[in-house]
């Protein structure tokens, strides 16, 4: 028994100058790349706590230490926030265009005295892109970077979304369509209240009927990549998402009411508008679409069936005669250069409609 020792705890992360042990006694090969510690914790573990927690509570998080403060700014905990909103990938950079040109309008028409109405889940680090939050020092708020960093485009984005985001729950379910749309409308005259602020967005102006569909699915989309586990830039972003999902599927019943009306009066731009609209909102696979579905639902093709008579490929005499089965094809071919022409020219090459069209013409008729 006396060659048998008593293990000994050993330190994961071994203090400033110390070895670091492996469980044998032995020096580890990783202590000469001994991670460097913030306080009593490596810095990747500091960046895993911040990838669970909400934006709302990273100031919080960076005044605990100089060396906190200094890790937040870099670009590389910014990054994955900024890819989550998959602005590029989607093209959602008009969403914030659009955002930004409606709120410098409001700043040239609104009155100085007039108070924005904030919310105690605030950032208020975040009020300028340009300036550096979490500094102590006083900053210019008229500096502006040469070149968009990560940190800089994505407090940008934070910017002006969140109001967007704060008024899914200061408003009514009816009418969240008609009060993210007027965010986008920049104001005629100055009001009571600043358009910017959740209260005032409610009153919504004939102008948001006026909003491209386009516009509005592509707000609801980036809407719904920026309340997200991802980037939490809210503490109630979970509460909020919700709502933005009842405001999505009313949406996207919407544009299938619009779809269907285009489709009776052949109006192709329409219908290619309200399937590219909810093409963007939907989250399924391209199977599962519903436009999809109900457009080839409605193709005639599908119930013509007694048209066809399969004893018509046999002579009296009971040779086989494929006259007939030529006459079906051909009506086939036609129906699929008919309407597969048209679902290319209106729906978007990514919803495969068009692929899913013939394999059901294949399997049923």
């Amino acid at each position: 028994m006396d060659k048998f020792k008593t293990l000994e705890p050993v330190r994961l992360y071994a203090s400033s100058g110390a070895r670091l042990l492996t469980r044998t006694g032995t020096v580890s090969s990783k202590s000469r790349q001994q991670q460097p510690l913030i306080g009593r914790l490596p810095i990747d573990l500091h960046q895993l706590i911040l990838s669970y927690i909400s934006i709302a509570d990273v100031p919080a998080y960076s005044r605990s230490s100089r060396a906190l403060n200094k890790l937040i700014k870099d670009d590389k905990f910014w990054e994955s926030r900024l890819k989550a909103l998959e602005i590029e990938r989607h093209e959602l950079g008009v969403v914030l265009d659009t955002l930004e040109n409606a709120q410098k309008a409001n700043l040239v028409i609104s009155s100085p005295g007039i108070a924005i109405a904030s919310d105690p889940d605030d950032f208020g680090d975040f009020a300028f892109a340009s300036a550096e939050p979490f500094a102590a020092a006083p900053i210019s708020l008229s500096f502006q970077p040469t070149q968009p960093t990560k940190r800089s485009s994505y407090i940008r984005a934070h910017n002006l979304l969140k109001p967007l985001a704060l008024a899914l729950g200061s408003t009514a379910p009816h009418l969240i369509l008609s009060t993210l749309a007027s965010f986008f409308i920049p104001p005629q005259s100055p009001g009571p209240l600043s358009p910017l602020s959740p209260q005032s967005a409610t009153t919504t102006t004939p102008e948001t009927d006026l909003l491209p569909l386009r516009t509005r699915a592509k707000a609801l989309h980036i809407l719904s990549l920026f309340l997200s586990s991802t980037i939490q830039p809210l503490r109630a972003w979970s509460t909020l998402r919700q709502a933005l999902q009842a405001a999505t599927d009313r949406f996207d019943a919407t544009l299938l009411a619009a779809f269907d009306s285009a489709d009776g009066r052949g109006d192709e731009e329409g219908m290619r508008e309200a399937a590219e609209s909810s093409w963007e909102v939907w989250r399924g696979t391209a199977s599962e679409w519903e436009m999809g579905k109900m457009w080839a639902e409605k193709r005639e093709i599908f119930y013509v069936t007694g048209q066809w008579d399969p004893l018509l490929n046999f002579t009296a005499d009971g040779i086989l005669d494929f006259d007939a089965m030529d006459e079906f094809m051909n009506a086939i071919l036609k129906a699929i250069d008919e309407h597969g022409s048209r679902a290319v020219r209106v729906f978007p090459p990514s919803s495969q409609v068009l692929i899913l069209f013939a394999e059901r013409l294949a399997n049923d008729v």
